[in-house]
């Protein structure tokens, strides 16, 4: 198994993300200042808890949730288990997936931190082991129910 989110530097495919990344977070931080001075000067304008709200999501940005660059090439299918394989697959679409983690959707929603073992679907080049995944947020969506879900460990057919 391997340890839960290790560490890794971004490579050099991934510089260009973190510098537009860092760019845009600068430019969120001058917002934000800009917005300050205004309610200040129009204290009627933008209510109390609005600006806290602002706030609020800028700092947890701050911890930067993203530690790798997300991905959402060629459309794929993963297989999904709710419970530990072998169990019932549900076949998901792949939305995006990064180093850490991947977003899918499917037919039902699932409690967020709950554990879901995926891997992709028809692929003959794809190893036939299991991921171990917590769901971080689940959301409704138009192709059903949104999950955001973060990479635990990777399991071998012999675990």
């Amino acid at each position: 198994m391997q340890a839960r989110n290790e560490e890794k530097r971004p490579g050099p495919s991934q510089a260009p993300y973190f510098r537009v990344l860092k760019k845009a977070r600068g430019t969120s931080r001058r917002i934000l200042d800009r917005l300050r001075a205004l309610s200040g000067l129009f204290p009627d304008a933008l209510p109390p808890e609005a600006l806290e709200g602002i706030e609020r999501a800028t700092a947890e940005d701050e911890e930067d949730r993203r530690r790798s660059l997300r991905l959402s090439d060629k459309p794929a299918w993963v297989l999904v288990c709710l419970s530990p394989p072998p169990a019932a697959e549900l076949r998901a679409p792949l939305r995006d997936h990064s180093a850490f983690g991947l977003g899918l959707y499917l037919d039902r929603p699932v409690a967020v931190g709950a554990a879901l073992w995926v891997r992709l679907a028809d692929d003959p080049e794809a190893p036939a082991e299991w991921a171990l995944a917590e769901v971080r947020h689940c959301r409704r969506a138009a192709q059903g129910w949104f999950l955001g879900c973060e990479l635990v460990t990777r399991l071998s057919e012999e675990e």
